[in-house]
């Protein structure tokens, strides 16, 4: 059954749900026994059936895996995965607290990349001191 999801959700998070949510899927990937996990029961029926529709899972699975860590899920089982917002039958938490989670993240992480970076220079005599000392370590280090 596919919810519907205004424009301003994460693309990725609404199609995991839509997804983990369809039961014509439910051999490969369904809801976790508390409704707020999800299972992949079968991971090559994921590789084949799943991984070419959606650009934004990645190329296989571990690449899966890897957007599913960046977008704040945990694993609770070998391949079950969980979030506090992702929850079946609640998509309303997955609008509004998940999408402003991840644009909230991204805003952080893109802000620290600007920051400038304190760049320290040593004048060009305390370098070559410290080349110095390694070559004259090395060297007692070969004498016998």
């Amino acid at each position: 059954m596919f919810q519907r999801f205004p424009n301003e959700s994460s693309s990725f998070y609404t199609k995991l749900y839509q997804i983990v949510d369809d039961p014509s899927f439910n051999r490969i990937i369904s809801w976790g026994k508390n409704n707020n996990s999800f299972i992949v029961w079968d991971v090559e029926g994921f590789r084949r059936r799943i991984l070419p529709m959606f650009a934004e899972f990645g190329r296989d699975f571990s690449k899966f895996e890897s957007e599913l860590f960046i977008h704040g899920f945990r694993r609770i089982g070998q391949y079950e995965f969980g979030h506090e917002d992702f929850v079946r039958g609640v998509p309303e938490l997955l609008m509004k607290k998940m999408s402003v989670k991840s644009r909230t993240e991204g805003m952080e992480k893109f802000e620290a990349k600007l920051k400038p970076r304190r760049i320290i220079f040593k004048p060009k005599k305390a370098i070559a001191k410290e080349e110095v000392a390694k070559v004259e370590d090395l060297f007692q280090q070969l004498q016998i």
